[in-house]
């Protein structure tokens, strides 16, 4: 065990100095007539020395928080900087892996959201031989949630399907073909031989095939739009 060095003074009763010898090591011989007062408060005793080394860590290192000495930091201690495995390591906007979770106030006001809907549109004009069939320019539907398609033609017996697929490639009909209906015209004119569909996507693709039973050629215009 570590013993700590200790200054030994010898005096008598009129405090004069008197001559210490060591023997031997670890004996003290101190003239006769001396006096010596130890406290136990100059001295690590056996008695003490156990209860001051277990409040001592055995080893140094990190230690988990039940083994570690209690600390405090100093009266005028300047700001710590903190870090946490919950913040994230900086600022800015980030990717919702890295970010952090929050919720609204409950005392929070209605927000506004606004949203800009996207809209495309096309417009094919046909010439079509006697009993032939041709079709539109498809339409690759994909973002949007209705489709719009007018058709007119010269002729009165004009005959229109839609179609889908889902590549492009192949098409099926899913719904039975529509001839145009005479309209007339609110300025005057001519009646207008028209018809037109008002869809919800079904497939990626879709397009409009035209079928000419008339004898002469007709001139068939098609607008789909997709919003």
């Amino acid at each position: 065990m570590a013993t700590t060095p200790v200054l030994i003074k010898s005096t008598d009763s009129s405090n004069n100095v008197l001559p210490v010898s060591l023997s031997s090591p670890g004996e003290v011989n101190i003239a006769a007539a001396s006096s010596l007062s130890v406290t136990s408060t100059t001295l690590a005793l056996d008695s003490t020395t156990p209860a001051m080394s277990a409040k001592l860590p055995a080893t140094l290192g990190q230690k988990a928080k039940a083994s570690s000495l209690a600390v405090t930091l100093a009266s005028d201690e300047d700001t710590l900087a903190t870090s946490s495995a919950q913040l994230p390591s900086s600022l800015g906007q980030t990717t919702k892996a890295a970010s952090t979770s929050v919720t609204l106030a409950s005392d929070q006001g209605a927000i506004t959201v606004s949203s800009t809907l996207s809209a495309a549109s096309s417009s094919d004009s046909l010439t079509i031989t006697s009993g032939s069939t041709d079709t539109s320019v498809s339409k690759d539907t994909a973002g949007y949630s209705k489709i719009g398609v007018v058709l007119e033609s010269d002729k009165t017996d004009t005959e229109a399907q839609i179609k889908w697929s889902h590549d492009d490639v192949t098409y099926y009909a899913v719904e039975s073909k529509q001839v145009v209906t005479s309209t007339a015209d609110v300025g005057g004119g001519a009646a207008i031989n028209s018809l037109y569909y008002i869809l919800n996507p079904i497939a990626k693709y879709v397009r409009v095939d035209v079928k000419n039973p008339d004898i002469a050629s007709a001139t068939v215009k098609v607008l789909v739009n997709l919003h």
